[in-house]
């Protein structure tokens, strides 16, 4: 089990790996930014999150959970606005940062090493 501290530095990680994936959203209108949005998503889907009403349980259950690691200044994004973070976003720019991660957490397999 990870710590506290590893944990964090795990997200970060995470989060850097989708720092430069185009955020299609007009940024005067940004209320969950994408970086709240995508840790929320990493660790509900973890968690056993298969909808994005169960990403949203997750986020308002979890709230306390999410603020070690980001603000969530306005808290967590209804299903109904996630899924429309999602649907904007480029699926291959996803893909491509996705991909990146999971090589880098996973050297050796997938048939690429380290980031």
């Amino acid at each position: 089990m990870l710590s506290c501290d590893e944990t964090l530095f795990e997200s970060i990680v995470f989060l850097d790996f989708f720092a430069d994936m185009p955020d299609p959203r007009q940024a005067v209108k940004v209320i969950y930014p994408s970086p709240e949005v995508l840790l929320l998503t990493l660790c509900a889907v973890v968690a056993g999150a298969e909808t994005f009403t169960d990403i949203a349980l997750y986020g308002q259950q979890k709230l306390g959970l999410l603020r070690r690691f980001l603000p969530f200044a306005f808290g967590t994004a209804p299903h109904d606005r996630l899924e429309t973070i999602f649907a904007a976003l480029d699926p291959e720019a996803f893909a491509t940062c996705f991909a990146a991660w999971v090589a880098q957490s996973r050297p050796g397999e997938f048939g690429q090493g380290d980031k």
